[in-house]
């Protein structure tokens, strides 16, 4: 995506569906009709926006495109106010995108705003996403009126044709941001204090000859390949890619509107433009959403903005890009009570009494710090903290929603205990000994109290019987460190580390920071509180042999991917066996009768994590109730293994359940060789993975449970898989 440059100009495309007009047009085979009740603040919120745009970044009119329908002042009239050609109605909302992508150059920034109905309707492309499949659209304002002349009258806009009008302006290297001030599932709508239905609640399952799209004229494909071997192949996934998306909530959830400063807006869409304008160019993205959704949900706390796509971006070039990683975050502030809320809690590690530096959004300097804060009180995804009296962190007042949090304390004994093996095949000699002993001192030196591990003493020494080892150090007769597991078996994979390379001990270090963080994903679980009550199943289907390379909308049909070339793959000891290529059809479904939000991540053999699902910033996918989702993975031994002699690996991967959505970017790793390789390492190992899992030892989670948390927060599910491609498996 091309960056902006000085002389990029911004173009906005604003929609607002405010009056709906009656018919009967969306009548389903029951004779159940579709119907929208008409929406008070959707006209305003363009309003807003506009003024907005004008006004701060000096838009002008001919770099704004207006859809809107006001309702008529004549009761009897069911046609909104303004000429025909200004409607949000599918034909006008096509035409728009078209023109702004044929206006604007490369470069430029688009933002692409609608507030309206959403809906959750029967797939038009079943040979995408199967006869069962559900659509996500935007609803025009003729969805209900059909009639002699425009085939796109009564036409919802869903989700693959949205999609690929995005990814049209996003071909052309556009950066473009999109937000959506609308409902976008069944049983969602729009609220004022008294509710106004925004959607029947209902799917609706009517299908006109119009709906009939037949092959989707944009459709996903698979992932480039990169670095990945457990490869996603997309087919019904539909993730924000190459452009910004914020969403007024989650799936299953309703956006609000009410009355602010006089007039009807979107709670978003309000406080959006309220943020912007009260912190003008200081914000990234991510900080904005953090903003936003304090003040949406102060008073709509079941309203959860999202953010998808590129976080990274400036919103429409306004702010800063966000910080490298990812850091917890405030939520909200209470200085009567001297308490605050960060973004963590069990899921991500959080354990009472732990201490962060809160920062402003951005900055992580001295000068930037503006309070202490101890965690009093963590639950499921989310933890409690109280400010902490601290001369050098006294500006607890300008603690705002948004800032980020660093670690600075937590307790030892939850840290993986990493000893010196001075035995090893061998009885040491008195030189090698002397070595250990050396990068031993060394590494107490430099390894901080924000590390994933600490040093335990010397077996003999009985002042630390309660921590064992989860790792060893030891020296090979080659002359190389070498780390082991708790049974001093030498782990796979790792990068050589010659004694005699004086860049050694700094990798090394490197190296224990990296495979400490790895075993903690690897053993998240939830404890007895904390568990998630939702049932799930997240199971392997089965596998294709000799897949096709290029998986088109027509090789997918119904719920499974390749259903008719499916093979059982052979399971023993917990693990299946696939051979190199072939690719797995994985299920996740939700079993309850609650929406669960699911990521499902890859722990790869040399030792990296991947998000394989959802791509993009998107934290996790909502799934109502007794909905599951299929995902084809290709699985490859990487080519580095390959070369190496290695024709097999075991991989994981892991299924993430929450109730709510919750930033889990912290999660993921490069793979080992991406930071062995760099050379000498700092060696401040409190990285955003330290801050996620700081008390997550396996040793230590019983003690956790005498904290309170809320109940019922969260879930994990793995699926361990063995790649062959020694030959292929019995059987074939």
């Amino acid at each position: 995506m091309a960056e902006p440059t000085a002389d990029a100009q911004r173009w906005a495309l604003l929609i607002g569906a405010g009056y709906y007009m009656s018919g009967d047009a969306r009548k389903d085979s029951s004779g159940r009709v579709a119907q929208y009740a008409s929406l008070g603040g959707c006209v305003n919120d363009v309003a807003l926006i506009e003024c907005f745009l004008k006004t701060e970044l000096g838009l002008a009119d001919e770099h704004i495109i207006k859809l809107t329908s006001t309702a008529p002042g004549d009761a009897s009239c069911n046609r909104p106010e303004e000429d025909i050609s200004a409607w949000p109605t599918h034909h006008n909302i096509s035409r728009a995108f078209l023109e702004i992508g044929a206006k604007a150059r490369p470069g430029d920034l688009v933002y692409i705003h609608y507030s309206g109905h959403g809906a959750r309707v029967q797939t038009a492309y079943s040979g995408l996403k199967g006869p069962h499949g559900i659509d996500e659209a935007l609803v025009p304002v003729d969805i209900e009126v059909l009639a002699d002349t425009g085939a796109d009258q009564a036409k919802y806009i869903r989700d693959i044709e949205i999609a690929g009008w995005l990814h049209c302006l996003v071909d052309k290297a556009l950066r473009v941001t999109v937000v959506l001030d609308s409902c976008h599932a069944g049983g969602s709508a729009r609220h004022k204090w008294e509710p106004v239905t925004r959607g029947s609640g209902l799917v609706d399952y009517s299908l006109l000859p119009s709906d009939l799209c037949g092959d989707a004229l944009w459709a996903p494909g698979p992932h480039s390949a990169g670095s990945r071997h457990g490869e996603l192949r997309r087919n019904w996934l539909l993730e924000a890619s190459g452009y910004t998306l914020l969403a007024a909530c989650t799936a299953f959830q309703k956006a609000y509107e009410h009355t602010f400063a006089e007039r009807q807006h979107g709670a978003l869409t309000y406080y959006l433009i309220d943020t912007l304008r009260s912190e003008p160019g200081s914000l990234s993205t991510e900080a904005l959403l953090s903003r936003i959704s304090a003040k949406v949900q102060s008073y709509f706390s079941e309203q959860t903005p999202v953010l998808d796509g590129d976080s990274t971006m400036a919103f429409f070039g306004i702010g800063s890009r966000a910080p490298q990683g990812y850091q917890p975050r405030i939520l909200t502030v209470d200085l009567t009570k001297d308490l605050v809320e960060i973004d963590h809690g069990d899921l991500h590690g959080v354990h009472k009494g732990a201490e962060y530096a809160v920062y402003r959004d951005g900055t992580s300097s001295g000068e930037d710090r503006v309070a202490r804060i101890r965690v009093t009180k963590p639950q499921g995804l989310k933890s409690v903290a109280t400010f902490v009296n601290s001369p050098e962190h006294s500006d607890r007042a300008a603690v705002r929603p948004g800032f980020h949090a660093l670690l600075l304390k937590q307790a030892p004994e939850k840290l993986a205990g990493v000893r010196f093996a001075m035995e090893r095949d061998r009885s040491p000699s008195a030189e090698v000994r002397a070595w250990l002993k050396g990068v031993q001192h060394y590494i107490e030196q430099q390894a901080l109290p924000s590390s994933l591990w600490r040093l335990l003493p010397d077996e003999s020494d009985e002042s630390d019987e309660g921590h064992p080892a989860t790792f060893f150090v030891a020296i090979t007769n080659a002359s190389s460190y070498e780390l082991l597991d708790a049974s001093q078996v030498r782990l796979p994979n790792l990068p050589s580390l010659p004694v005699a390379d004086p860049g050694s001990k700094d990798r090394l270090l490197a190296c224990l920071s990296h495979v400490a963080q790895f075993r903690l994903v690897q053993r998240l679980r939830p404890d007895a509180v904390s568990v998630l009550k939702t049932p799930c199943r997240f199971e392997l289907l089965g596998r294709s042999a000799e897949p096709p390379l290029d998986t088109s909308p027509e090789d997918i049909a119904g719920e499974l991917i390749f259903p008719a070339g499916l093979q059982l793959a052979p399971f023993e000891d917990g693990t299946y066996t696939v051979s190199h290529g072939d690719v797995v059809s994985v299920v996740f479904e939700n079993q309850g009768p609650s929406p669960v939000h699911v990521a499902v991540f890859d722990l790869k053999p040399l030792w990296g994590i991947d998000k394989l699902y959802p791509a993009g910033a998107g934290t996790s996918e909502c799934l109502g109730p007794y909905e599951k989702r299929t995902l084809p993975i290709q699985m490859n031994i990487p080519a580095r293994l390959l070369r190496d002699g290695q024709l097999d690996i075991t991989e994981t991967l892991k299924a993430i359940v929450t109730i709510a959505p919750t930033s889990m970017q912290a999660l993921e790793l490069p793979d080992i060789g991406d930071v062995s390789n760099r050379g000498k390492l700092p060696v401040d190992f409190a990285t955003e993975l330290d801050l996620l899992l700081e008390d997550l030892s396996p040793y230590y989670r019983a003690a956790a449970l005498k904290y309170h948390r809320s109940s019922g927060s969260w879930q994990a599910y793995d699926i361990n898989i063995r790649t062959t491609s020694v030959s292929r498996i019995q059987g074939e």
